[in-house]
Order: structure tokens, then sequence, then C-alpha cells
């Protein structure tokens, strides 16, 4: 079916719910609290989602205790929300986040009563026909908004970039990356005065690998370079920063292969930069 084939070109949802053989709705679900490595992962089957104008919900934990060794309570990064917010307002579709809750001991809610705000969400989207935009929806930016600004104001952190992020000028980026001799890679991209610049610690012998890194080039796209439905819209270039990789080896491990997901890597970002070489992707369009 082409409509399917083209929402699950970047990764798989969880749930696509159709009405007469098209996506009107795509429902992520997850025990996990996106913290940590946690937080970029299933980012590029919402993002397609959104792109496509199909309306999203990912269901998750808040907050939650971890268990093991180190066992204590993750708490999401609120990142995540305003990355959320700024997906809905470039495609004009819902992106929505619905908190799983827990308990007084920080263990999840499994006794059914969890389901209880998604379920009337979904029930007020079909009663809606299932249109786009629903009173539920709506209601639930409205949480979603004050939660984030409920968790900045507790750890302001999460307003700006983490230190793994910097934003530089365009034309300082041969120095930035230590990349000079690819001047003229660099000046492809000098259409747009700054740029957002990823840092992706990675080792040859470990490079081989999405998560979470894939999924957080799109927090940080949407968060600071895009400003309009296609990848190319940006205010910013997105760059990739492997300092301890090679080109070759990245490649190599990394194929830009559609029936593989390190796909996802070349999915958003205007150039990657290596230990020896600068790869350019796309240049960014008004």
């Amino acid at each position: 079916m082409p409509e399917i084939d083209d929402l699950i070109r970047y990764d798989r949802p969880d749930i696509i719910l159709l009405r007469d053989n098209k996506p009107v709705l795509v429902i992520e679900k997850t025990r996990e609290v996106p913290t940590g490595h946690n937080v970029g992962q299933r980012m590029a089957r919402l993002v397609r989602a959104a792109e496509s104008s199909v309306p999203v919900i990912k269901y998750f934990p808040f907050d939650a205790l971890k268990h093991g060794r180190y066992s204590s309570m993750c708490h999401m990064n609120a990142r995540l929300l305003a990355a959320f917010a700024s997906m809905q307002r470039i495609h004009n579709v819902p992106v929505l986040a619905v908190n799983w809750p827990h308990d007084a001991d920080g263990e999840l809610v499994t006794d059914g009563s969890e389901d209880d705000q998604i379920r009337s969400l979904l029930l007020d989207f079909f009663q809606n026909d299932c249109a786009k935009h629903w009173p539920a929806a709506h209601a639930i930016n409205e949480s979603m908004l004050h939660e984030y600004e409920t968790r900045v104001s507790e750890h302001a952190a999460y307003s700006s970039l983490p230190p793994s992020v910097q934003i530089v000028r365009t034309r300082s980026l041969a120095q930035h990356t230590g990349l000079s001799g690819a001047s003229s890679e660099w000046k492809r991209l000098e259409a747009v005065a700054n740029s957002v610049v990823y840092a992706i610690g990675m080792t040859e012998d470990k490079c081989r690998r999405e998560d979470p890194f894939t999924g957080s080039q799109f927090i940080y796209d949407y968060l600071e370079c895009r400003n309009g439905p296609r990848v190319e819209n940006k205010s910013k270039n997105l760059v990739l920063w492997f300092p301890h990789v090679s080109k070759r080896r990245f490649i190599e491990a990394n194929p830009n292969d559609p029936s593989r997901k390190s796909s996802n890597w070349y999915l958003t970002a205007n150039a990657m930069a290596f230990s020896d070489q600068v790869m350019i992707l796309r240049e960014c369009q008004s």
C-alpha cells in the first residue's frame, strides 16, 4: 500500500490506524523514560508521520523508577516536549505526549487505570470523525506546555542545548572541526549564517550504531534548524561531527541503505564532518 510504504520509510511505528485504507493516526507505546540514551529513540518514525501529515501519539512514562544496581528515579528530558511542539507548528499536525503514570514508589501503574487518559483521547478522536485536529488533542497540548514550563523551571538546563551541541558561524566550521582542507565543501553551506554542530563521540570500533544519535539529531533539528516542512527548510545548517571516525569507516559501518536503519543517519543533516573529510548531504532552501 503506497501510503503505508511512505509512512514507514524511516522506521516502523508500533501502531498505524487506517481509515478507508489511509493512515489517520500513529501510536507509539513504550515503558522507557526518554532520558539519557533513550531520549532520541523512536524519533524518526514520529517525524515521518508528522511529515506525512498524520497525527502522532507517544504514550510513555514522564518519570519512573529505573531498576538494577543503580536504581533511581528517571525523569523525562524536557527538550523532547519542545521538539514535539516545533514539529506540530511546522507540520500543522498534532504530535502528542501522553504520560504513563507511576505509583508512590515510582513503579509504572499496570492495573488498567494507566490507560484512562489515552483511552479518553482516542475516544474523542473517533467521536470527532478522526479529524486531524480534535478537542482532546488541544487539551493534551495545553498540558504538554505546562509540563515543559514546570520541568524547565526545576531544571533550567533543559531550556538550552546540551554541551555536545553548539551553534557556530558557518564560516568558522573549518576552524571548529579542524577540517580547513575542506573549505570548498564548507562553502556550500554558507547560504545561511549559522550552523548547529552536534558532536558525536563514537570511535571507529564502535561506530556501527544508530540509537540514540540518529533520533537526537531530529530533536536538535526541530529545536534550532527546521523552519519548514521539507528537510531542506532550515534557518541553520545541521552538521553531525564525528571527530574520532574517518569517512570511509563510518560509511562502511553505516551505509545509506533504505533497507537498514543506518539510513536514518542521512535523513535530515546538511553535512557530516569526520576526522578526515566532510560530506555534504543537502543545502538549505527557503
